[in-house]
């Protein structure tokens, strides 16, 4: 014979809360959805006792950004990469379900912390566009209408997929091309200098890069985004704005350069160089 488990009286009101939301949320549509699920959230944080979260509110954004890693294999080795060079040739993809599931915790701890107001959603690799054709083939569609309808609901929402524009796949071309124009989607692409090795030796699949930019053609958000060691520096804005903005490119931000993973020795050579400067 099994066990008797007793739960407190507590417990049982938390399963009654969830047994009774899944049977209440069944046949809405998505913003009726989300209605639902956060009245939901705030009754089992009532049962629970638990209190909102929320950090002080002096902040200029009050964004929570958020990263959905689909892949760790690339098909690049850039010198300042984050991610450790034997992982890079690791050749696990997330599932369906998961990526789903990911996607809807991310929207329902936005609901959790009262001091956001704004929703960003990136996926990124690895290089994204080595996982297989099929899985964004559903599955971008899929989060875009999720962005679509939180944006609709009211709750500002963007979404960004980050990839090196090395696809092996032709396919992503069109893929990309049909959601291009999607008022909430960024596509960002980096641009490191000659010293990254990202486009091999003598940069010779940096032609390849930029006619990849020129095929995606006009964009909502085409995004590049400048890894800043020491060859953007010397190349200078205006290189950036003559090779670039012609091509298409509608925005450019900077990123960091990551002092762990396989880009440490990248990270001591540049330390080293700038001590000598100082």
């Amino acid at each position: 014979m099994q066990p008797v488990q007793v739960f407190p009286k507590q417990v049982f009101s938390r399963i009654s809360v969830i047994a009774n939301a899944r049977e209440a949320l069944t046949g809405l549509n998505f913003a009726e959805r989300e209605h639902s699920r956060f009245c939901v959230v705030q009754n089992l944080r009532r049962v629970m006792k638990i209190k909102n979260y929320s950090l002080p509110r002096n902040r200029s954004i009050e964004m929570m950004s958020t990263t959905i890693s689909t892949n760790l294999n690339c098909n690049m080795a850039c010198k300042h990469c984050y991610i450790q060079p034997e992982l890079l040739r690791i050749k696990e993809y997330i599932d369906e379900a998961t990526y789903r599931r990911c996607v809807e915790v991310i929207i329902e701890a936005f609901h959790l912390d009262d001091s956001v107001s704004y929703l960003h959603l990136d996926v990124l690799g690895g290089e994204a566009t080595l996982m297989p054709y099929e899985f964004w083939e559903r599955n971008l569609p899929w989060t875009l209408d999720r962005v679509s309808e939180l944006n609709n609901a009211g709750v500002q929402t963007e979404f960004t997929f980050c990839s090196n524009l090395m696809w092996r796949d032709d396919r992503y071309l069109d893929l990309l091309r049909a959601h291009r124009h999607h008022p909430s989607m960024d596509i960002a692409i980096s641009f490191e200098g000659q010293e990254s090795g990202r486009f091999g030796r003598n940069m010779a699949i940096f032609p390849k890069f930029l006619k990849r930019i020129e095929a995606l053609g006009d964009c909502n958000m085409l995004n590049l985004v400048l890894v800043m060691g020491q060859g953007i520096i010397d190349l200078g804005p205006l290189y950036i704005i003559d090779t670039f903005v012609k091509r298409g490119i509608t925005d450019v931000t900077c990123d960091m350069v990551f002092p762990w993973g396989s880009g440490k020795a990248c990270c001591r050579g540049f330390l080293a160089r700038q001590r000598r400067v100082d």
